[in-house]
């Protein structure tokens, strides 16, 4: 009888992932080609609170373009400062969003910027609720690159900021979705993809291993979900050799468990001949492994200051 039921499970989702599919591929079009189109003109900044601790000042913003895109972006800057800093803007992982400028301890003379995903989801849905959010996931993986230019338009514009030395990192999530951004954008003088890879469908189906242990179920998810966050186009390895010959760095962790190493290599072996490929000890980037999060801080912004 638990056989039966589960054939009948595998059945009914396979079928509603390839009735989704056939609803949605034909009007999925290439996010990459309107970029700049979409992320307009910035006509509106609204600062919606400000905090201090220690030597550091953080800030909150929503940013509004003439196309109606809508960014959150949060900035952190030292409370003494004598001329303009360098900036390095980070994504991470969409439940941390923003917020990603409290995970950094470092008190170098940089002004650290984070934005979250451009959707109105609640990032900490679970089970059957996420799938009323799908339509807003599929939407901000199509503005991100949008997002993050017009995050730099804001930042550009800061007295505070060199707007010379900006840098971008994609980490973990986020290191899959900055690179179109880059390559569109000169004003990124250095791209950091941190604990990422290639093949966002293979990696995608490497982290569903534990939720659906059938291959099959676990295959055609993996596939779904990479058309709805637009993987086939946006993945790296794709983007990666039209950021030369401006600076890229590549930062990977040699027991990363949620990246498959193939996927890494794949990444690998599509970077400029140039790129800088460094590896590092542990795990995966998480909130909440601080040492993680510290070392990687330390890397990337004694670089940043230094040069």
């Amino acid at each position: 009888m638990l056989r039966l039921l589960r054939y009948i499970f595998i059945f009914l989702l396979l079928s509603i992932s390839a009735l989704l599919a056939y609803i949605l591929i034909p009007v999925m079009s290439d996010p990459t080609v309107d970029v700049i189109e979409r992320k307009g003109k910035l006509i509106q900044s609204n600062q919606e609170g400000i905090a201090s601790f220690g030597q550091m000042d953080y800030f909150n913003y929503t940013l509004r373009s003439d196309t109606g895109l809508k960014v959150l972006l949060s900035v952190r800057k030292p409370k003494s400062h004598n001329k303009p800093l360098p900036v390095v803007m980070l994504l991470g992982g969409h439940r941390t969003g923003r917020n990603a400028v409290r995970l950094i301890e470092t008190e170098k003379p940089v002004i650290v910027a984070a934005l979250s995903y451009p959707h109105d989801a609640n990032p900490y849905a679970k089970g059957i609720d996420v799938y009323q959010y799908i339509p807003e996931y599929s939407k901000a993986f199509r503005d991100m690159a949008p997002a993050i230019l017009l995050a730099f338009d804001f930042l550009a514009k800061q007295d505070y900021v060199d707007s010379s030395r900006m840098e971008l990192a994609g980490i973990s999530l986020g290191a899959f979705l900055v690179s179109v951004a880059a390559s569109k954008d000169d004003r990124i003088r250095r791209l950091w993809l941190i604990h990422g890879a290639g093949e966002s469908e293979k990696v995608i189906n490497h982290n569903l291993r534990h939720r659906f242990p059938n291959d099959v179920v676990r295959d055609w998810t993996a596939k779904l979900l990479t058309m709805l966050c637009y993987g086939d186009y946006v993945s790296p390895e794709k983007w990666v050799q039209r950021i030369s010959p401006r600076k890229l760095v590549v930062i990977n962790a040699r027991d990363d468990e949620r990246l498959p190493a193939s996927a890494v290599s794949t990444l690998h072996k599509a970077l400029p001949d140039q790129t800088e490929i460094i590896w590092m000890e542990g795990k995966h980037v998480e909130p909440g492994r601080k040492d993680v999060i510290n070392e990687l801080t330390e890397m990337v912004f004694q670089r940043v200051v230094a040069e």
